[in-house]
């Protein structure tokens, strides 16, 4: 547990600055609200520790080529475009265009992508946090 007390120690820094990426590059669905004071600690202190790894990056680069490769971008450009068409749907900014794709193009992703993200996520911790 010596990455929860360091977490604490530096909580002031690590929120501020770590937290906006957190919000930016993850889903709603994601969301830190919820979590116990400790939870929320901590993750914004791994999420610090990627950013100035450079990690975070690596694995953004990782996901976003697996999800061209798969075709998956491709696929949630052509379900934004079918919304937009639409309509009964009533787009009429980004955020009501965001929530009429999100559940099927979240849905979408490759099981087999899904398990490689983790399991990439999974060694980069190992490798940062103390256990």
């Amino acid at each position: 547990m010596p990455a929860a007390t360091s977490a604490t120690s530096s909580s002031s820094s690590a929120s501020s600055s770590a937290s906006p990426p957190l919000s930016t590059s993850t889903s709603p669905t994601c969301s830190t609200t919820s979590l116990p004071a400790s939870d929320a600690i901590l993750r914004a202190d791994i999420n610090r520790r990627l950013l100035e790894s450079g990690e975070l990056e690596k694995l953004t680069a990782h996901l976003n080529m697996l999800l061209r490769e798969s075709g998956w971008r491709e696929q949630t450009f052509q379900s934004c475009n079918r919304a937009l068409r639409d309509p009964d749907l009533k787009i009429g900014n980004y955020n009501s265009l965001y929530a009429a794709v999100e559940r099927e193009a979240i849905e979408s992703v490759d099981s087999a992508i899904k398990i490689e993200v983790v399991k990439r996520i999974r060694e980069v911790l190992e490798a940062i946090v103390e256990v």
